[in-house]
């Protein structure tokens, strides 16, 4: 959890630094136990600052400034409105006060304007993307590759899927490389918990011949009809047309299933390399 950060000038009315006043931190609304106390009093210059580490319980706390006499409070629960503010940094705390959100700008090299969007109605602002390019939304689920010189149908690869919800969106890129002999049936994304054909992914000329490759991208969704109802879109190297096709699951999309990358065989001595990736799209 990162300190408070308090800082601030005792100044006289003629705008002199005051020097030796005290500077006390507290509890919000409290005025004991002093929490910090700012050492040797306002400096030279009347300035006086804390790095304060909060208590367990919150970090709201209040400030009081006494010089002689005359004492002043900077609290948590003043409120301020004013026409522009001009920040350094932005700290934004969390509904309980424990955390805060420590808000950066990047280093531009001219004034910039950011816009909010135009809403009628309360909405949530999506953050875009990460450090790492990748949005927020879209989620790595699986990444595999290998070769298979099985003749028999047989899954490739799976995966676990759980956790989706009825907006959500499944991503497969997947390339295959028939190394030699021939390919005997199409590969596809399956449903390996209820037995069920979800796309072929690699279009409608699946069944590879020496040599030959495909790649493809596919997403795949619950359709508004119903939780087990699938559909499926894509585009293979193969052709030129849409790939599209409908399922229906047993499991629920929203249930815990699990998807395959799934090879229709080959023949005998025959060799394919696979190499797929499986990506969770969020809705927002």
């Amino acid at each position: 959890m990162a300190n408070v950060l308090l800082a601030g000038n005792v100044l006289t009315g003629a705008g002199a630094a005051v020097v030796g006043a005290t500077v006390e931190v507290f509890d919000r609304n409290t005025t004991t136990p002093v929490r910090a106390t700012y050492a040797g009093g306002s400096g030279t210059s009347g300035e006086w600052s804390f790095s304060y580490a909060p208590g367990a319980n919150s970090r709201r706390v209040d400030v009081r400034v006494t010089n002689g006499s005359s004492v002043s409070f900077l609290k948590f629960d003043d409120q301020v409105q004013v026409s522009s503010v001009e920040t350094a940094s932005l700290r934004i705390l969390n509904p309980a006060f424990t955390f805060e959100y420590d808000i950066v700008p990047a280093a531009i090299t001219a004034a910039r304007q950011l816009n909010l969007p135009l809403i009628t109605a309360t909405k949530t602002l999506a953050v875009t993307g990460n450090a790492s390019g990748v949005p927020d939304n879209l989620t790595l689920l699986r990444v595999n590759s290998g070769t298979s010189t099985t003749t028999a149908a047989h899954n490739l690869d799976t995966v676990e899927i759980t956790g989706l919800v009825a907006g959500d969106m499944l991503e497969i890129h997947a390339t295959v490389d028939q190394l030699t002999g021939n390919a005997v049936g199409t590969f596809q994304a399956y449903n390996n918990t209820d037995a069920v054909a979800i796309i072929d992914l690699l279009g409608s000329a699946g069944v590879l011949v020496a040599t030959d490759y495909r790649l493809c991208y596919v997403v795949i969704m619950q359709s508004q009809q119903a939780d087990t109802t699938i559909r499926s879109l894509g585009i293979s190297n193969d052709t030129t047309t849409v790939i599209k096709a409908s399922s229906t699951f047993t499991t629920p999309w929203t249930s815990t299933w699990t998807l395959a990358f799934r090879s229709g065989g080959q023949a005998a001595g025959a060799t394919h390399r696979w190499r797929w990736s499986v990506w969770k799209r969020g809705s927002v």
